[in-house]
C-alpha cells in the first residue's frame, strides 16, 4: 500500500486492510508482480448490475489520487 526507499507497507488480507504490515527492504530477497489479480476468482457473479457499476465508479475516480511514497 506504500513504499519508501527503507520499507514497503502491504495488507496481506484484503478483509482486514487496517492490519498493515512494514517490511525492510533488506529483509526482500525478491519481488515480482503477481501474475493474476487479488481479487478472488468469481467473486464479480456474485455482484449485482449495480455493484458492479459502483466498482467501476470506484476504480475511476481512485485514478486521480495519486499514490504517496512518504
Amino acid at each position: 500500500v506504500n513504499e519508501t526507499p527503507d520499507h514497503v507497507e502491504i495488507v496481506q488480507n484484503l478483509l482486514r486492510p487496517e492490519n498493515i504490515e512494514r517490511i525492510q527492504k533488506s529483509a526482500i530477497e525478491e519481488r515480482k508482480v503477481a501474475d493474476v489479480s487479488s481479487m478472488p476468482s468469481g467473486l464479480l457473479d456474485t455482484f449485482t448490475a449495480e455493484d458492479i457499476l459502483d466498482l467501476l465508479a470506484f476504480v475511476e475516480s481512485s485514478k486521480a489520487i495519486p499514490a504517496t511514497n512518504q
